[in-house]
């Protein structure tokens, strides 16, 4: 009998602490859980799978990563000093790690290093200073623009003159090109049907 009663015992109290005990680890499993919520370090850290979407004063375009890229460059390079101005489009350039970088307001080769950061600015030049663009006809990935000497970057000028050069932006293929010259006669207003020739 003796043993009866202390099994029972045992059970009532069991009865009543049980489900106290498992509020208590409720409790404590969910004040855990909001406090993991909020870390961002540690081996379980997200990451980005993706660089953030380029967006477009037209709206929103299909996910191009090297225009991602691109966005990503502008406001980077020269701490940001580009950031405002819209990106009409993004080429690879031919030096590997190059990046041309086309706004309404220039034109930009910028570079990244192998984890795609921004590594530094090459040249900028103004697209009011572009007189006509061209894609090269025996060279298709090379893009010339003309320009007052003036305008024109000392790294792309073909030699010291004061009257109107035409330098070469060499791209990393013939459609990076073609696109490029493209976009920039839509930016700058060339209307001459002999500004592209191919």
């Amino acid at each position: 009998v003796t043993g009866f009663a202390k099994g029972l015992g045992r059970g009532l109290v069991g009865v009543a602490v049980k489900p106290t005990a498992g509020v208590f680890e409720l409790a404590a499993k969910t004040a855990e859980g909001l406090r993991n919520t909020g870390r961002a370090d540690g081996p379980e850290r997200a990451s980005r799978l993706r660089l953030p979407r380029m967006l477009h004063n037209g709206g929103l375009r299909p996910y191009n990563e090297v225009e991602a890229l691109g966005g990503q460059m502008l406001r980077a390079v020269q701490h940001g000093r580009y950031a405002a101005e819209p990106l009409l489009r993004c080429v690879h350039a031919a030096e590997a790690g190059g990046l041309l970088l086309l706004t309404d307001l220039r034109l930009l080769l910028a570079w990244y290093d192998a984890e795609s950061r921004p590594a530094g600015l090459e040249w900028q030049l103004s697209l009011h200073d572009v007189h006509s663009a061209r894609c090269g006809i025996y060279d298709d990935r090379t893009l010339f623009l003309r320009m007052p000497a003036s305008g024109a970057p000392a790294k792309l000028k073909p030699h010291e003159a004061d009257h109107d050069v035409e330098v070469a932006v060499r791209c990393a293929d013939a459609p990076a090109c073609s696109v490029l010259c493209s976009a920039l006669v839509d930016a700058t207003g060339i209307s001459s049907p002999s500004a592209i020739t191919k």
